[in-house]
């Protein structure tokens, strides 16, 4: 009897996804989260916190993958030995009707690929190897990562969200740095605190700008339906910033949300594996290479903000309509440009059956990794970066919430933090 087609068919041929589990998924299956693991001697603790949580309807699955690359020496081996060692004891007493995880070896992986990136995506595409046994495309795919802890109501938020509203395609899931304790010298939480700042900074500098798909992009805090991650050609394998990249090609779809009703703890740690984000910063900070984090002038964000002011009135535009309204923008806008723009405006107007259309189009080219490379720009030309508790507090300030210069920046950051869970001014 010929195998009936099922949703992940193509995708797992394309990228010659083997089963590396083995065992067979249980037929409600809906929840997999995926672990990327180095050298994680903690690892246990983080599986503690997923079991502990409140359960959902349907059974969950996690899928660690203890990984390293092919040149790793001799004490990362052995520590992820170890590592997997406590793992499968520790899921050996814990699996149960509701709950299954499974620990996965990936040793000697291509030094030019190995990696965050890699890593997740080989346990994502082993998460929809899995929903493709049972034909199920609204399966959700969990990204965690091993030294990150969550609310107890963490699954049930996630699946809150997906049954009231089914035609979500992902989300990004809210979060907290812890910013005390005693597993690290103060120096690392004064660092978390600022450079947390910044990116909640950040994100609501864009989304006062008017565009729309402003989100946090976080490996530890989003999930995705099996359908749309392999839609969008699964995860990619960059050493550093593969959540963000992978995001991008999700939230533009449309039907994205955000889950601000649980938590996800990221450690603060320092770490020299990445070049960049939040490890590669704390590391800079306790190494004494920077002193504060800096982040992007405020005034930076204004020339967005015209530029994406009422965009649907670029539709239907002729070429010297195009051209006229360009030389309205903002000087900084058309340097940044050149020529491109209203080339570009016109080819997206040659595609667009509506302003509706108009809009979603600009936006895809117009999108998040444009804009980090516009403030790169203007950073470059026009402005200096400032102390992240002096951008917020001049963002705050400018919104006309009131006077914060005498707040401390964790007193700030909790005020962003209150923003972002939507919980008013």
């Amino acid at each position: 009897m010929k195998k009936a087609i099922s949703f992940g068919d193509q995708y797992l041929s394309k990228h010659l996804v083997t089963d590396k589990i083995g065992a067979i998924p249980k037929q409600n299956l809906r929840f997999i989260i995926v672990i990327p693991c180095f050298c994680e001697p903690g690892l246990v603790k983080t599986l503690q916190s997923l079991w502990s949580c409140d359960r959902p309807g349907s059974p969950v699955e996690i899928i660690v993958v203890v990984n390293s690359p092919e040149n790793a020496e001799s004490q990362i081996i052995k520590a992820n030995q170890e590592t997997i060692k406590e793992a499968v004891e520790w899921a050996n007493k814990h699996n149960d009707s509701g709950f299954n995880c499974f620990i996965l070896d990936a040793p000697h992986l291509p030094v030019r690929e190995a990696g965050p990136g890699l890593a997740r995506k080989i346990g994502m595409d082993q998460a929809v190897m899995r929903f493709n046994m049972l034909n199920q495309p609204d399966g959700i795919i969990i990204s965690f990562d091993a030294d990150t802890l969550c609310s107890p109501g963490y699954l049930r938020e996630i699946e809150k969200c997906f049954n009231m509203y089914p035609d979500t395609k992902g989300c990004s899931v809210y979060f907290e740095h812890p910013l005390t304790g005693n597993e690290f010298p103060e120096i690392v939480y004064r660092a978390i605190a600022e450079y947390e700042l910044h990116i909640r900074y950040y994100i609501s500098a864009i989304r006062r700008t008017g565009f729309p798909w402003a989100f946090h992009t976080i490996g530890s805090c989003f999930c995705v339906k099996a359908e749309t991650y392999v839609d969008q050609g699964g995860m990619n394998k960059r050493k550093a910033g593969e959540d963000f990249y992978f995001l991008q090609k999700v939230i533009p779809l449309g039907n994205y949300r955000e889950i601000n009703t649980t938590c996800v703890f990221p450690s603060p740690r320092p770490s020299d594996r990445v070049p960049f984000g939040t490890g590669a910063v704390i590391k800079k900070y306790i190494d004494g290479k920077i002193s504060e984090v800096e982040t992007y002038n405020p005034r930076s964000f204004s020339p967005l903000q015209e530029l994406f002011r009422d965009q649907a009135v670029w539709y239907g535009l002729s070429a010297a309509g195009i051209a006229d309204k360009y030389k309205k923008l903002p000087e900084i806008i058309r340097e940044y440009f050149g020529t491109e723009f209203k080339t570009k405006i016109e080819e997206i107007n040659n595609n667009a059956s509506s302003p509706d259309a108009f809009a979603k189009r600009f936006y895809q080219w117009f999108n998040m990794f444009r804009i980090l490379k516009f403030l790169n720009f203007a950073h470059e030309k026009h402005f200096s970066r400032v102390s992240v508790r002096d951008a917020a507090i001049e963002f705050l300030e400018n919104s006309g919430w009131g006077s914060f210069k005498k707040m401390s920046t964790v007193e700030l950051l909790q005020y962003f933090r209150k923003l972002q869970r939507g919980e008013g001014y």
